[in-house]
């Protein structure tokens, strides 16, 4: 075979390897186009979400402290967790949330995040059946999760976080 990877598959196909004769090669060939998965949009649209987090979080540890910023990081959740994960480190690295509460607010994010998705898979299967056990393990995981986290706030050393 011509190489690895996608660029050795075209290869293949343009020489008629792996079963193609030679019309079939050059039409393969011509028909793969690749292209990169990150964009100006949806890189702007993280930036942007970021932005909005981290503005959001650190009124709310303003206001309510920790428990506010939580509250914005499980809301963060549901529409981008990645972006309210690196805001919640951004504000950790620059002392506005103690890394306690950067750690937990990742976790609760993705919580969040994956609780979203049950809807999302019952609109593209229609199977109410599928839904149901994605929402059944999941709030098994989220229960799970919330567990250990009331278990590491008495353990934790300072008193909670």
């Amino acid at each position: 075979s011509g190489g690895g990877g996608q660029a050795g598959v075209a290869g293949d196909a343009a020489a008629g390897r792996d079963g193609l004769d030679a019309d079939n090669a050059a039409a393969a060939a011509t028909a793969l186009k690749l292209a990169s998965p990150v964009s100006l949009v949806r890189v702007a649209k993280f930036g942007l979400i970021f932005l909005a987090l981290s503005a959001a979080g650190t009124l709310a540890q303003r206001l309510v402290g920790s428990a506010g910023f939580l509250a914005v990081a499980v809301a963060g959740g549901m529409i981008s967790s990645a972006s309210t994960t690196a805001s919640a480190a951004a504000l950790a690295t620059a002392g506005t949330i103690g890394p306690a509460t950067a750690a937990v607010a990742a976790v609760l994010t993705s919580m969040a995040s994956s609780l979203v998705s049950v809807p999302l898979v019952l609109q593209q299967t229609r199977r109410p059946d599928v839904a149901r056990r994605l929402a059944v393990g999941t709030a098994l995981a989220a229960a799970v999760g919330l567990l250990v986290l009331a278990a590491g706030w008495w353990a934790w050393p300072y008193g909670g976080w």
